[in-house]
């Protein structure tokens, strides 16, 4: 038995923030992860 996997597979960088920037605003990230990702991982 096979797998075939019709996608790409990456790494996606997840940052936490306290709240959404406002147009033109930096907000600095709290907390980030790095996760699997791409449609071949889903």
């Amino acid at each position: 038995m096979g797998v075939l996997v019709a996608g790409s597979t990456h790494m996606d960088f997840y940052i936490t923030e306290s709240r959404f920037p406002s147009p033109g605003e930096a907000v600095r990230g709290e907390a980030s992860s790095v996760r699997p990702g791409g449609k071949g991982a889903n």
